[in-house]
């Protein structure tokens, strides 16, 4: 099933049985990215053209990673963010070409909460936290729960407080940054997270690899990137492949995305989604 309309990229609204998309016209677009530009500028005035347009730019990436998280048929996601505004004083460089990586993932939650996507996803964030994205969040009533403080990548004593009988089928680590040469073991951090999670859910590691994006956006090939997580890896090459085909429409982006990553989206994702 789908809903028509002219349209810049397609959102899965469901994934239970065949997959039901929709169209997102160009005006559902425009209206999605005035709402995120009213928020942010009702949030910040420091580089408010560069919130601006990174933000407008997180979209797709966003609807990408929505897509996903929906066709891997999950009911209940913890979103676990990584995105701090010291982290990120910028989300684009200097001539406002090339987004800073590891902030475009924090738009899922907005897009799955705006165009009424399943799974349910959650987001914790501890007490006093403040965020450029966990305005963006709390304006578009993403689910939020309390945690004992921002993730960091192999903690052992990151605690979260749930909804009643929920379970997560999937924990997403968005973005986390480790020390260079450092790796973690999959099955470790998954031991972390099972107290609140069903027995068989699956741990999401996603990194943006800056080296990479430089590489897509200079026209060169892709690079072989550092190993982060040990542990068996599950086959997600089908749904990558669904993503790549059918989530941006063939006019989306200028002529470098057109050249550079509309060809390679597949490949790029297998390289920077690994689930264990």
């Amino acid at each position: 099933m789908s809903t028509q309309y002219e349209s810049s990229n397609n959102v899965v609204i469901s994934a239970n049985g065949n997959l039901n998309t929709l169209f997102v016209s160009d005006a559902s677009d425009i209206a999605l990215k005035k709402k995120i530009r009213d928020i942010v500028k009702g949030y910040t005035t420091d580089s408010l053209t560069d919130k601006i347009i990174g933000t407008e730019r997180h979209v797709g990436a966003g609807i990408m990673y929505s897509n996903f998280l929906t066709s891997k048929k999950y009911q209940n996601v913890l979103f676990v963010p990584s995105f701090r505004n010291n982290r990120f004083p910028k989300l684009m460089d200097a001539n406002y070409e090339t987004l800073e990586s590891n902030a475009s993932q924090h738009m899922t939650p907005i897009i799955n909460k705006h165009f009424n996507c399943s799974p349910n996803i959650y987001v914790p964030y501890p007490d006093g936290h403040t965020s450029l994205y966990q305005d963006l969040h709390l304006d578009f009533g993403v689910n939020i729960i309390s945690s004992n403080g921002m993730y960091e990548m192999g903690a052992d004593n990151y605690n979260v407080i749930p909804p009643e009988d929920v379970k997560f089928d999937a924990v997403f680590l968005a973005g986390f940054n480790i020390p260079e040469g450092t790796t973690y073991n999959a099955q470790d951090i998954k031991d972390d997270f099972a107290v609140y999670c069903t027995d068989d859910f699956d741990l999401i590691d996603d990194f943006q690899d800056h080296n990479m994006r430089s590489a897509i956006h200079r026209s060169n090939p892709l690079p072989d990137l550092p190993t982060r997580l040990t542990g068996t890896q599950k086959d997600i090459g089908d749904v990558l492949q669904y993503l790549g085909s059918n989530t941006l429409h063939e006019n989306y982006g200028d002529d470098n995305f057109k050249t550079n990553i509309a060809t390679k989206i597949s490949s790029i994702l297998q390289k920077v989604i690994k689930v264990y």
